[in-house]
Order: C-alpha cells, then structure tokens, then sequence
C-alpha cells in the first residue's frame, strides 16, 4: 500500500490471486454470492486495518 493507503496493480492481482485460491479451495464458483461477500469482508478488514472510511 502506498502513503495515500491505495493498492497499486502488482498489489489488486496479488490480493485477487489470494481470494481466488481461497475461493478454490474452498469450493466456491466464479460468481458466487458468497464470493463477493468474502471480497467486502477482507475490503472492510483492510480498511478497518488502516483506518479507511468503511
């Protein structure tokens, strides 16, 4: 994350890469419902983390 607390290219795919294996392992589809949900509970965690605006 940079000082202005944003996600450059290299970061979003690493971040991406990260949800889709878990989503993988975890047995969830492409566009699952409970895809989108994980991706809003790690955004709200790392705003939390860094004291974003939620």
């Amino acid at each position: 994350m940079t000082i202005r607390r944003t996600a450059d290219k290299i970061q979003l795919a690493t971040l991406t890469r990260i949800l889709d294996d878990y989503c993988e392992q975890a047995g969830i589809e492409g566009s699952h419902p409970a895809r989108e949900h994980l991706a809003s509970a790690f955004d709200k965690s790392l705003r939390k983390q860094l004291r974003l605006p939620v």
